[in-house]
């Protein structure tokens, strides 16, 4: 799971990225199921 090119430097930012697209991907599916409900 690490680059062929570059050192596994900075892994914080990669959390940081999985956990916001998480989040992200989390709100918008509660955002489309509520637009479902009201249609």
């Amino acid at each position: 799971m690490k680059d062929c090119c570059k050192p596994d430097e900075n892994p914080g930012i990669i959390k940081r990225l999985l956990n916001g697209i998480t989040t992200g991907v989390l709100i918008a599916l509660a955002l489309f199921g509520i637009v479902m409900m009201f249609l």
